[in-house]
């Protein structure tokens, strides 16, 4: 609300903390939130906490603005929070709702999606067909800042380090519009804006004497894919949960690096900031043998190097079960392979996937005389 918003596409991430908490977003913002794919499976229309479109005058040019959302978000967030919800063809909302927009009078037709360039390049012909001025995306944090057929396409990176920019000239006789110069513009320098500084402020004063705690020390950074970061996560399970022998996680859900320094609770929950909880499976050895061919996990208590083995040494047998731990993600997602069919009763701990590495962290009591790295193993296992 402070930066003063119009409007937003829904994306995957929207969901990760269930749809009524999105709703209470919803209504606690004062732009509007718009999807024109995004279907509730109960009543075949738009979910009731989206609309496809809006028209906004701008300069005396009635602008429409519609959404588009992921097509993954089946997958990319939390499988158990869009169970009642189909994503549709982004090409079917186009043909819907570009028609739709212009006949309640639109004269500038932008799509705003939560969409990757891949993706976009598919739409184009339908876009230009149907008079779409500009698209902008997002999801796969990409940088393009290009005109196709007449039609600009901006995707501006992640992390707010850059922005877009798009001019639209507009010709009122030939009710047009007739020019579109786009920039990508990297978001550095200036002054903060006082409105947001307070907004930020407020909310780390809040949660400070939590994110704030110091639970470690780290000489050099750890990066998010390195050997000793999938390690350290997955072994961190295992001490945790003493009674399983292997442990996997998603590398998609490890999102940041530990920088060099004082390790906090909050390095963590950046680190791994997800709702997800541990499950424990019992698998045979050549189910574990066929996932890990197919797929590319953290691994935990075993290594596929010089053979699929535990890390004692021991060889991973066909016909033996093994508990496995994964998080209730994976599980839900499929994450490539089909778990609750192999298992369909796994052992819920309730444990939350990063609190074994908060508690193993702790437990070391690592300083700037007694450092992190020494703990850590830097073999690869995969």
């Amino acid at each position: 609300n402070a930066m003063d918003y119009t409007a937003t596409a829904i994306g995957n991430h929207e969901f990760d903390f269930t749809q009524d908490t999105l709703y209470q977003r919803i209504q606690q913002a004062e732009y509007e939130f718009l999807s024109a794919n995004i279907i509730d499976q109960n009543t075949g229309q738009i979910a009731a906490f989206s609309q496809p479109y809006i028209i906004r005058e701008v300069s005396g040019i009635k602008v429409g603005i519609m959404g588009l959302t992921t097509q993954t978000a089946y997958t990319s967030t939390h499988p158990a929070f869009v169970t009642n919800l189909d994503f549709t063809s982004y090409e079917d909302a186009l043909n819907s709702y570009i028609p739709a927009m212009i006949a309640d009078g639109a004269e500038v037709q932008i799509v705003i999606g939560h969409i990757c360039y891949s993706e976009i390049l598919d739409l184009i012909p339908v876009a230009k067909d149907l008079g779409v001025d500009l698209i902008t995306g997002g999801h796969c944090n990409e940088k393009i800042n290009t005109t196709i057929d007449g039609v600009g396409v901006l995707i501006a990176g992640k992390y707010l380090q850059a922005y877009g920019r798009a001019d639209l000239e507009y010709n009122f006789t030939a009710e047009d519009v007739t020019g579109i110069t786009l920039q990508l513009m990297d978001n550095t320098g200036g002054s903060p804006d006082s409105e947001v500084e307070n907004v930020v402020s407020y909310w780390q004063s809040i949660v400070a004497s939590q994110l704030e705690v110091v639970i470690g020390y780290t000489e050099n950074l750890i990066g998010r894919s390195s050997p000793a970061m999938l390690n350290m996560i997955t072994d961190a399970w295992l001490l945790a949960i003493p009674e399983a022998q292997i442990a996997f996680t998603n590398r998609g859900g490890i999102r940041q690096d530990i920088p060099a320094g004082e390790i906090k609770i909050g390095t963590i929950t950046g680190l791994l900031p997800f709702d997800n909880s541990i499950l424990m499976l019992e698998l045979s050895g050549a189910q574990i043998q066929d996932y890990l061919s197919q797929n590319w996990p953290a691994i935990g208590g075993m290594t596929t190097i010089g053979g699929y083995q535990l890390l004692d040494g021991t060889a991973i047998e066909d016909n033996q079960q093994y508990k496995v731990l994964i998080n209730d993600y994976m599980y839900a997602a499929s994450d490539g392979n089909n778990w609750s069919v192999i298992d369909p009763n796994p052992y819920d701990t309730s444990i939350h996937y990063r609190q074994p590495l908060i508690d193993w962290l702790e437990s070391l009591q690592t300083s700037t005389t007694d450092l992190l790295g020494q703990y850590l193993d830097y073999t690869p296992r995969q």
